[in-house]
């Protein structure tokens, strides 16, 4: 086998573990959502469930720091909670909003719900951190906008509870 072949077959199997990657994140993605759907419709207590969850978050990455999975995990700085905050407190928010409507939208107004999020902190990251945006990344977030837009015209299973 000469070097062409082996650069090849390092690119076509590296293009299968990103392909393996990629179906495994969005099963897994949709497990947790169709099982928030179903826990949500069932739990009275939202809160205690966004517990749980995140308390379970903080154990996973716990024992996969200590199993050596992830990267040793670096102490808390105040810097590092500043920057973190905004994002934290939106995706806080988000979690909590999707519970609370869970039960009253389809998954899809849920999604398109969580794709807004990415364009609230684009926006508290140029208020509060001055970070500009290429122009690729304007015209996704205009696309994200738009289809949000879209969509909110033509759900069919509008619910202004859920909303």
């Amino acid at each position: 086998m000469d070097s062409m072949d082996a650069d090849q077959y390092k690119q076509q199997m590296f293009s299968v573990n990103n392909a393996a990657c990629l179906v495994a994140f969005i099963a897994s993605s949709l497990c947790m959502l169709m099982l928030n759907k179903f826990l949500a419709s069932g739990v009275p207590d939202k809160y205690s469930l966004l517990l749980v969850q995140a308390v379970m978050s903080v154990f996973l990455n716990y024992v996969g720091a200590r199993l050596g999975i992830f990267n040793p995990l670096k102490p808390f700085t105040a810097g590092m909670v500043l920057r973190f905050v905004p994002a934290s407190v939106t995706f806080f928010l988000m979690l909590l909003t999707s519970l609370i409507s869970l039960p009253n939208v389809s998954i899809g107004t849920v999604l398109v719900a969580r794709s807004l999020n990415l364009c609230i902190v684009s926006l508290l990251e140029y208020f509060l951190f001055a970070t500009t945006k290429t122009p690729e990344q304007v015209r996704a977030i205009a696309v994200i906008l738009l289809g949000a837009v879209i969509y909110g015209c033509t759900d069919a299973t509008f619910n202004p509870e859920g909303y």
